[in-house]
């Protein structure tokens, strides 16, 4: 990069945000885990568990979306990189379908 006139550089900022969004859905997945057991209550939305597990929902199938879109994005450049990323968003759209429908 010049220092005189810096530009900005996309499949950089794609990647260090496609990593940032894969830890995320992979902590998503791990919470889901760790409350597994919870997922089959018929009133989850009453608990405290319940409400962490909306959240954590929420946020891995956002993380998810967007590492996926960044995955793509790098992916002629960099290829490793763009692959282990779709690869995790695989992963992580497959892990949720195991999930109960009433969650």
């Amino acid at each position: 990069m010049n220092s005189v006139n810096p530009k900005f550089n996309l499949i950089s900022f794609a990647s260090i945000l496609g990593i940032v969004f894969a830890a995320i859905s992979l902590i998503g997945v791990g919470i889901t885990v760790i409350n597994w057991s919870h997922l089959y209550h018929l009133h989850i939305d009453d608990t405290i568990n319940g409400r962490i597990l909306n959240y954590a929902f929420s946020f891995t199938m956002a993380a998810w979306l967007g590492e996926l879109v960044c995955g793509f994005i790098i992916l002629k450049r960099r290829k490793i990189l763009g692959r282990i990323l779709i690869a995790i968003g695989i992963f992580v759209f497959f892990f949720m379908q195991l999930l109960p429908a009433e969650s």
